[in-house]
């Protein structure tokens, strides 16, 4: 009984160890943020064309797909 005892304390200790090597690593939170600036830098680019379309019309956009097809 005591065995299994001590087998599961050392599961517990490798589990707190695994828990806070787990909380001091950052490369995740760095993509995570990065990921959140790409988000929403290609919602302002989107908003500003759609805001564009309005004021040029849809004439320009389609002149411009013609032209990307012919490439």
């Amino acid at each position: 009984m005591q065995a299994r005892i001590d087998k599961l304390r050392e599961r517990g200790d490798q589990v707190v160890d695994l828990a806070g090597t787990l909380r001091r690593d950052e490369a995740g939170a760095t993509a995570i943020e990065y990921g959140l600036i790409v988000g929403l830098v290609s919602f302002a680019i989107i908003g500003a064309l759609m805001s564009i379309q309005g004021v040029l019309g849809d004439n320009v956009f389609a002149v411009v797909a013609s032209a990307l097809a012919n490439i």
